[in-house]
């Protein structure tokens, strides 16, 4: 019986998890989308804690997809795994990531946070 009931529980948190991971993956790709085709207010609204109307933020992210030494930002790619995290109904995602520039590829790590209101990017390191 108990092991049925513990059966039952991984279950439930392996399928919690992959929604969130699926959800949060959508967030990153809709992002890394808006910055590649350079709509840049809709790539600010998807981030959390970037004031909309701030121009420090908005020339962050044209930086972002568009940097004088790697050039423009081509594609995003998932890599491969994931991690998730689920406290106080916070549920925290992190992504790899293999971004294309023209002159270079790079590995970077998505962090996005659901704090009940719909994910965000928080991070790209």
């Amino acid at each position: 019986m108990k092991i049925n009931l513990f059966i039952s529980v991984l279950t439930l948190l392996f399928f919690l998890n992959c929604g969130s991971t699926d959800s949060g993956k959508l967030c990153a790709d809709k992002f890394f989308s808006y910055v590649i085709n350079e709509k840049y207010d809709s790539a600010l609204n998807l981030m959390e804690n970037m004031p909309l109307n701030d121009s420090t933020s908005m020339i962050g992210i044209k930086t972002f997809g568009n940097n004088a030494d790697l050039g423009k930002l081509l594609s995003a790619e998932k890599g491969f795994g994931f991690n998730t995290n689920v406290s106080n109904s916070i549920t925290t995602v992190v992504l790899p990531y293999k971004l294309k520039y023209e002159n270079a590829e790079l590995s970077r790590q998505v962090t996005i946070v659901d704090r009940g209101n719909g994910f965000k990017v928080v991070v790209v390191e």
